[in-house]
């Protein structure tokens, strides 16, 4: 297994980061709406580190999210998806993009805690 030297998370979710965080890059937007799209990408890493660790200690619910690829794939095409169509939306429903983000924001620090959970109580 292709391990981070400081913990046991996969090199692969590193690359997952880079590339939702270059996301940001590809197009000028107002502080608040970069710092909602920080928000999400940061909330879906921690799902994802999250996940990693509730697999290490046998506690993952979701039958699909045991495949390393699957996992990783689903959360960045779901959490690019968020950010491109939130984008989209911006100039002519800032409310509703706003209210995309937070929503995946919301689900994304939902499942980390859970699966944080999940981790602590074994």
């Amino acid at each position: 297994m292709n391990t981070c030297a400081h913990c046991s998370a996969p090199r692969a979710l590193f690359f997952v980061c880079c590339f939702l965080a270059g996301m940001l890059n590809a197009a000028l937007c107002r502080a608040d709406q970069k710092l909602e799209e920080v928000a999400l990408i940061s909330a879906a890493a921690a799902d994802l580190v999250s996940t990693e660790l509730a697999l290490e200690h046998g506690s993952e619910a979701n039958p699909l999210m045991e495949n390393r690829a699957v996992r990783i794939s689903a959360k960045a095409a779901s959490t690019t998806l968020i950010l491109l169509l939130a984008r989209k939306l911006q100039d002519n429903h800032p409310k509703l993009a706003g209210t995309l983000r937070f929503t995946g924001i919301a689900f994304s620090a939902g499942a980390a805690g859970w699966n944080l959970s999940l981790t602590l109580s074994r």
